[in-house]
């Protein structure tokens, strides 16, 4: 009987709710660092609301994004353009081979006045995102659904911009635009 009283006792205990936005100091361990609770909670069918996600998703997204950038940075600074093919969704592949696209980021001030005209992805990852997404870091992640992600930088106008739509794939992040 008492263990069943004392068993009872740290279930009681362990049920209690924390305050929202109160993570009561339960950070998560930097081995931990992964989206393993997102698919936890998707194999519980957890119902996810992207707009108040649990601290737990939150921080291990932010910190497993956070690792992903990182990474995509030493791509970007070392211009290693196969690398960063490799980081791209299908669909975002696609979209910055189409002429339109090229066009229309030819026709960005920066690369007009330079008489830079886009004619493929290498060309568009060597003059633009090398040039404007190195050392780029993600400040802050938005949750658009439980595996779709929009990082932010914070620029020192103190202004939050968006950076990356990345989603999670099951290996790691790719980006979607």
């Amino acid at each position: 009987m008492r263990k069943i009283v004392a068993g009872f006792g740290v279930l009681l205990i362990s049920c209690v709710s924390v305050p929202e936005g109160v993570s009561g100091g339960n950070e998560i361990p930097v081995s931990a660092r992964n989206t393993d609770a997102v698919k936890e909670a998707a194999v519980d069918n957890i119902v996810f609301d992207p707009k108040n996600p649990p601290i737990e998703i939150y921080t291990a997204t932010k910190l497993d994004i956070q690792d992903f950038i990182r990474g995509l940075d030493g791509l970007i600074k070392a211009k290693n353009y196969d690398g960063w093919l490799h980081l791209l969704s299908p669909g975002y592949f696609e979209l910055i081979n189409t002429e339109e696209f090229l066009d229309m980021i030819s026709q960005q001030p920066r690369l007009k006045s330079r008489n830079i005209v886009l004619q493929n992805s290498r060309d568009y990852f060597l003059n633009v995102v090398v040039t404007s997404r190195a050392d780029l870091q993600a400040h802050d992640i938005e949750f658009l659904t439980m595996t779709r992600v929009m990082a932010f930088t914070i620029d020192q106008k103190e202004q939050r911009i968006r950076i990356y739509t990345l989603d999670k794939t099951p290996e790691s992040w790719e980006i979607v635009d």
